[in-house]
C-alpha cells in the first residue's frame, strides 16, 4: 500500500547550519494494516505524513529513494480538527466543497447529500441540521467526526492518521478510536495512526514505528511492545513513563535529557547517545543501521 526508502526532511541551507527533521527513514504499509508511528512530541512523526501527503512547507527540502503508493487513494486527518475547519463557513459548505472539487458529486444537491450520509455513518446525530453549523458550534469530538467525514469522502484505501484523539477527553476518544476500527473493517482501510500515546498506539496497531529526532530506532509488533518486550533503550524509557496503579506514589518517570537536534553531527554518532544509559563509545563515533527491528550497538 504505502513503500518509504531514505525519506529525508532538512531545514537549512549549508550542512553546518542544515538540521535533519527525517534522516533516512524507510517503512512499509500493507493492505489493512494498521502501522503505528510512536515517540515524543517533535520527534518527526507528523512531518513524515506531511511528507507523504506533500504538504510539507516550502522551507523544509524533502528526498527519497523512493516513495511508492501503489496508486491508491490517500487522505489525512490532522491533529486540531477545530484549526483544520474554516471557521467562516458552516460544515455543511466544507464538505460540499470536498465533494464538488473531487468530483464526488455533480451538484450541490447531491453533494449535500453525500456529506449528510458522510455525517450519519460517522455517527452524527442530525447530520442534515449539522450541515448547517459552524465548526465553533460543534463539540471537539463531533468536529473530529467531520474531519474523518471529509478524509473518507474520495474513498481512499490508505489513511494518515495525525495524532487524531490529541484533544479529546477519555470518553471521546475511546469513541473515536472506536469508529476509526470500525472504518478500517468496513471500507478495508489501511492506517498510518501517529500518536505519541503508547496505550492508545498498542491497542489500535498491528505493527509501531518507533522515532525520535527524525530517526527510526525500533519496529516491534504491538503484542511485544505492550508485554515490555522491548529492544532499543528509547522504547524501553518510553514504556517507563507510562504512569500506573502499581506505581502510585513513586515519582513519574522522564527520559534524561532533551531530545537532540539532528545536525551533521550525528551523521556518525546514534541518534540518541547523550540520553541513552548503555551508551558506549562505539555509540559516538558510529551509527547503529536499523536491522532485525532495532537500530542500536548495545540491543
Amino acid at each position: 500500500m504505502l513503500r518509504v526508502r531514505n525519506l529525508n526532511a532538512c531545514v537549512g541551507g549549508t550542512d553546518a547550519d542544515r538540521v535533519h527533521i527525517l534522516r533516512n527513514i524507510s517503512f512499509d504499509v500493507s493492505s489493512n494494516e494498521i502501522v503505528g508511528m510512536l515517540g515524543e512530541s517533535g520527534a518527526g512523526k507528523s512531518m513524515a505524513a506531511r511528507a507523504i501527503m506533500g504538504l510539507t512547507p516550502s522551507a523544509v527540502k524533502i528526498s527519497y529513494d523512493e516513495l511508492v503508493t501503489s496508486d491508491v487513494k490517500i487522505s489525512m486527518i490532522f491533529q486540531h480538527p477545530t484549526m483544520a475547519l474554516n471557521p467562516v463557513f458552516t460544515i455543511g459548505e466544507q464538505m460540499m466543497e470536498t465533494l464538488l472539487l473531487h468530483k464526488l458529486a455533480d451538484n450541490k444537491t447531491n453533494a449535500r447529500k453525500a456529506a449528510t450520509t458522510l455525517l450519519a455513518e460517522m455517527g452524527i446525530d442530525y447530520p442534515a441540521e449539522r450541515l448547517n453549523s459552524y465548526p465553533h458550534q460543534l463539540s471537539g469530538g463531533m468536529n473530529q467526526r467531520v474531519m474523518i467525514a471529509l478524509a473518507l469522502a474520495a474513498s481512499p484505501r490508505l489513511l494518515l492518521a495525525d495524532e487524531p484523539t490529541t484533544a479529546l477527553d477519555v470518553i471521546i476518544q475511546a469513541q473515536i478510536i472506536k469508529l476509526l476500527m470500525d472504518l478500517r473493517y468496513k471500507r478495508k482501510l489501511a492506517m498510518l495512526f501517529i500518536s505519541h500515546n503508547i496505550a492508545l498506539v498498542e491497542r489500535i496497531a498491528d505493527r509501531v514505528i518507533v522515532m525520535t529526532a527524525g530517526e527510526i530506532v525500533e519496529v516491534i509488533d504491538k503484542e511485544r511492545l505492550a508485554r515490555g518486550d522491548v529492544r532499543h533503550p528509547y522504547t524501553k524509557a518510553l514504556k517507563e513513563c507510562v504512569p500506573s496503579l502499581a506505581k502510585r506514589g513513586e515519582p513519574l518517570a522522564t527520559i534524561a535529557g532533551r531530545m537532540a537536534k539532528n545536525t551533521a553531527d550525528y551523521a556518525n554518532r546514534c541518534i540518541f547517545c547523550e540520553r541513552c544509559p548503555n551508551a558506549m563509545d562505539r555509540c559516538r563515533r558510529e551509527k547503529p543501521v536499523l536491522a532485525d527491528g532495532v537500530a542500536c550497538f548495545a540491543c
